[in-house]
């Protein structure tokens, strides 16, 4: 069974050699950067709800109250998915459910090496379930339109994060290598087969 957490991402605890390397992910300048692409992406999403679904995204509805506990369930939402994306679907003990209060964020992480194809599914994992998949919904007739729009749009701005390491793990991590997240970095390590 997952490990539940209070504090910041844990540090990899098995033996580190010069053959790993470290990308890191979470420092002041990639959070800031990752603030951006969301609320960009969000933007752009909202946009094509608005071009493809009139009806979408109406002010007023939700209301203000509605939003936060609406995106307050989405986060944690958001990291749920995640788990769908780690070995046993995050149902073990290398998986880590945490809160890291400073951050004022939860998160999961898993504590063993996977596949950096892997991780960048797990990663990208929300984005497509929450963000894209409502669009199929919307079109075909499931109605809740309002809704859906909703959901796609506000756990867009909480990928941003998600998107830019995604994309820096494609610029920079070669494709047989193994990744593992440790405290604010992401270590790899290409597999010599």
């Amino acid at each position: 069974m997952p490990k539940f957490y209070i504090g910041p991402p844990q540090r990899y605890q098995s033996s580190i050699d010069e053959e790993w390397k470290s990308l890191t992910t979470l420092d002041e300048s990639q959070l800031i950067l990752s603030t951006f692409i969301g609320i960009g992406s969000a933007a752009c999403l909202a946009l094509i709800w608005k071009i493809i679904f009139d009806e979408s995204l109406p002010f007023g509805s939700p209301t203000w109250n509605e939003i936060i506990i609406s995106s307050l369930i989405l986060i944690f939402g958001h990291e749920v998915v995640h788990l769908l994306g780690f070995p046993n679907c995050g149902l073990n003990s290398k998986t880590i459910i945490g809160i890291w209060l400073q951050a004022g964020s939860p998160y999961v992480q898993y504590t063993s090496p996977m596949s950096r194809n892997r991780f960048l599914v797990m990663l990208i994992l929300p984005v497509l379930i929450l963000s894209i998949l409502p669009f199929f919904f919307a079109y075909n007739q499931a109605g809740f339109i309002n809704q859906l729009s909703w959901i796609s749009v506000l756990n867009c701005i909480g990928a941003g994060s998600d998107l830019l390491i995604f994309s820096r793990i494609i610029s920079i991590v070669p494709p047989k290598s193994r990744v593992i997240e440790s405290e604010k970095s992401l270590l790899w390590k290409q597999n010599i087969v």
